[in-house]
């Protein structure tokens, strides 16, 4: 089993998380204890130390994958959610995982954009996160963008 309930780390979201967020996944803790607590887990027990994430929107599984130990966060969001969301994410991350962190968000469109250079530069990542653009053809660019920088073994 690559994965299980067992390998789950809880984690403190609401730390980051708008309070209007806290019951979205119905545990009345931003899913710190479930759908967060499984980013946690995957990239404690893989020891993934490098991280791509296509779609960063506030933070949330930013903070929840680099929370278990110091990584090498990369993260790309077109801001088309809210305006200003990379920054606030970046900030965020930073006020609470400690500027040792190696963090950079940068504003990309997944459909119209080309790969950020910093992104392909600083690669290869051990972990990628899809979930930026949730259409067909998002998705299929996402998995473009991931496969010129997926490491041996990526997750």
């Amino acid at each position: 089993m690559l994965f299980s309930k067992q390998d789950r780390i809880p984690v403190q979201i609401s730390l980051i998380g708008r309070p209007e967020h806290q019951n979205l996944y119905g545990d009345g803790n931003w899913g710190g204890d479930t759908y967060y607590a499984d980013y946690a887990g995957i990239v404690a027990k893989y020891a993934c130390r490098s991280i791509f994430e296509m779609g960063v929107y506030l933070g949330y599984s930013a903070f929840a994958m680099m929370s278990v130990r110091q990584r090498r966060y990369r993260g790309v969001d077109a801001e088309l959610e809210a305006a200003g969301s990379n920054e606030m994410a970046f900030r965020k991350l930073i006020a609470c995982l400690g500027p040792l962190n190696d963090v950079v968000i940068l504003k990309a469109n997944v459909l119209t954009d080309a790969m950020p250079y910093e992104i392909v530069a600083d690669g290869p990542y051990d972990f990628i996160n899809v979930d930026a653009c949730h259409t067909r053809e998002g998705t299929i660019r996402q998995l473009q963008w991931a496969w010129r920088v997926a490491a041996s073994g990526t997750l």
